[in-house]
């Protein structure tokens, strides 16, 4: 069925075995819980397609098309889903735990309290994606953009963010509990009330961050520039090599942190 033509097919329930899908069309189809076990998908166009709790674990989905696709509540664990197009698409509650995602586009996506337990997202695209509440621990985010994102009560603890751009990022009361954010900018984001305890900052440009209220106890701010960041009430406790991190004299209410 390689090629295959199912656009706006119902396919409700539908099991799918070893089935050959690749470069098939669904656009605007209906597999809601389908279950596609070992069917090869790569280059497949699901592009508005209603995708509600499918089984897609473990499946090879490599440059599909999941463009403004709902797939609420959908199971993508330890799929290979590198370089997919999922601008927009509806995942809140869905599973990638153990997933790849390298270079994919996620801009725009609602992926609100879902799943990404030791996921790789390598180089992918976030802007503006919604992450509120979503699971992120050890997941691997190196050199990805998070431009303008809602990661708000977000878990990344031991989640790799080294080079990652968040300029603008929404992270108030996220976890980053021994997070890698070497290298990353994070100009004007909102962290206020967030807790980096024990996490690497080292070469960060943290300049006009808001850290109302963070926890930045054990934390490593060797090189980073704190220059213009918002240090109102930030538990400065135990801080590493605090006096090399680069503006820490500019930043505001420097008075107000407690140390």
């Amino acid at each position: 069925m390689t090629n295959a033509n199912l656009t706006e097919a119902v396919l409700y329930q539908t099991i799918m075995v070893s089935t050959e899908l690749a470069s098939a069309q669904f656009r605007r189809a209906d597999l809601s819980h389908v279950y596609l076990r070992d069917a090869h998908l790569s280059g497949a166009d699901f592009s508005n397609t209603v995708m509600r709790g499918a089984d897609l674990s473990g499946l090879k989905l490599h440059g599909v098309k999941m463009i403004n696709a709902d797939l609420t509540g959908a199971n993508f664990s330890r799929a290979n889903i590198e370089e997919a197009d999922l601008a927009s698409a509806q995942l809140s509650l869905s599973s990638f735990e153990g997933a790849v995602l390298k270079y994919s586009n996620l801009e725009q996506a609602d992926l609100s309290k879902a799943s990404f337990v030791r996921a790789d997202l390598t180089y992918s695209q976030l802007r503006k994606a919604n992450l509120y509440k979503t699971d992120l621990r050890e997941a691997n985010l190196t050199g990805a953009v998070l431009d303008e994102a809602n990661l708000s009560k977000a878990n990344l603890y031991l989640a790799n963010l080294k080079q990652t751009r968040m300029n603008w990022a929404n992270l108030k009361w996220a976890s980053l509990v021994n997070a890698n954010l070497s290298e990353a900018d994070l100009t004007q984001a909102d962290l206020s009330g967030a807790s980096l305890t024990r996490a690497n900052l080292t070469q960060s440009n943290l300049t006009m961050v808001d850290f109302s209220q963070a926890d930045f106890r054990g934390s490593n701010l060797s090189g980073a520039d704190m220059r213009g960041a918002n240090l109102a009430e930030a538990n400065m406790r135990g801080i590493l090599n605090m006096n090399s991190a680069i503006g820490l004299d500019k930043a505001r209410n420097l008075d107000r942190a407690e140390f």
